[in-house]
């Protein structure tokens, strides 16, 4: 389902002023920031900044054009599965409908700041966080296994308990399960036979701390600075809602407050998002499960040439082995019969001794080559029966 696709300057060019470059990005295989990056690369302009944050009645009709137009070479981008004609095209059969469903104006999620009714895990996070003690960057945190993971400062735990109370009674009305995670863990959203992380955290923003007259004197005294922070944390403002185990290039994966929408009118996207999320896990699994096959054959292929060759070598060894012993017996008869010729010719009569000596070496030849049944031979003896022995292994 990978594919790579190939564009023109002039099209990436057209591309980029039509769709913002984090929508258009991960169609791309790649992040906003590497889109700008290509596009730098290719001396491609962009819209301006803040262009896309305009009403589209607003934004300006004249492009910057594309400098030197005839070099209009291609870029070759590696698209994601999900974002392939037949990825999209199975996402829609698996979640076209629900997916649909989330931009009916009936089914929008809206966001109460003081709910009538408020959700199991709305009470369990706001208790959580009332309990909780700011962390170091001044951040409060709820970490329960049945509620998502929460984590803002102080003033913001309202506007966070809100969002999760319209959260969780919308996954509710949808039918999705909300299980319990393990003992030190968060809860989960299933869909299928997927488990999606959520969290709701707000970012800090670091600066340098102005140290007062108080701590300079106190550094002054310690000749140390202690407990004495060197930055000062302050809530940002900005929200940001998490799907926490999904890395898919394609997929979204956060949602953030920005200039003209904030995390609570972006809820219904989050549920899209989950839906996605799922369809990307199904996707990654497939991929691997084939590449898993491939990896087998190409295994089992290789492990049978293995065998073919090690099975070659032993027999090779063995072929070896027999000719050099058949060769190491005939030198052994020919030093015999050199022997045996010699006093033959100095007319040297072949005495009793020097014929047994005569057998012996040919028995030792015959016993060497292996195309010769083997005669019994003291080399036979076993290591065992030549050992000495001692007193007390003999009974009297």
């Amino acid at each position: 389902m990978n594919g790579r696709r190939q564009f023109k300057r002039s099209e990436l060019h057209a591309m980029v002023w039509e769709e913002a470059l984090s929508k258009l990005a991960p169609k791309l295989g790649l992040s906003d920031v590497g889109l700008r990056k290509v596009c730098k690369r290719q001396n491609i302009p962009l819209p301006p900044q803040g262009f896309w944050a305009r009403a589209p009645e607003r934004r300006p009709t004249k492009r910057i054009p594309l400098p030197n137009p005839d070099k209009d070479w291609e870029i070759e981008f590696t698209i994601p599965p999900l974002v392939t004609v037949e990825g999209q095209s199975d996402l829609e059969a698996q979640f076209g409908r629900e997916i649909a469903a989330e931009s009916l104006p009936e089914n929008r999620i809206i966001v109460s700041p003081n709910p009538d009714a408020p959700h199991a895990m709305t009470r369990i996070v706001a208790k959580a966080l009332a309990k909780a003690r700011m962390d170091d960057f001044g951040a409060v945190v709820c970490v329960t296994p049945t509620a998502f993971r929460v984590r803002v400062p102080p003033s913001s735990v309202d506007r966070a308990v809100a969002i999760i109370d319209a959260l969780a009674k919308a996954l509710d009305a949808r039918g999705l399960a909300v299980e319990k995670g393990p003992e030190k863990g968060t809860a989960r959203v299933r869909i299928g036979d997927h488990v999606l992380l959520l969290a709701l955290e707000e970012t800090s923003s670091r600066t340098p701390h102005e140290l007062t007259e108080a701590e300079l004197a106190s550094i002054r005294r310690r000749r140390s600075r202690g407990d004495i922070p060197f930055f000062d944390f302050r809530p940002s403002g900005k929200m940001a809602l998490k799907i926490e185990n999904i890395w898919q290039a394609g997929v979204q994966s956060a949602w953030r407050d920005s200039a003209s929408r904030k995390v609570e009118d972006r809820l219904n996207e989050v549920i899209v998002g989950l839906y996605r999320a799922a369809h990307a896990i199904d996707i990654k699994k497939r991929l691997e499960a084939e590449r898993q096959r491939r990896v087998d054959i190409e295994n089992a292929r290789r492990a049978a040439l293995r065998a073919e060759r090690d099975d070659e070598v032993k027999f090779f060894n063995q072929l070896d082995a027999y000719a050099t012993a058949w060769h190491r017996a005939e030198i052994l008869r020919g030093f015999a019969a050199a022997v045996e010729s010699k006093d033959l010719e100095e007319g040297t009569v072949i005495s009793g001794d020097k014929a047994e000596w005569l057998a012996r070496a040919r028995r030792l030849a015959d016993r060497v080559d292996p195309l010769t049944p083997n005669p019994p031979s003291p080399l036979d003896y076993a290591d065992e029966d030549l050992r000495s022995v001692w007193g007390w292994q003999f009974q009297d």
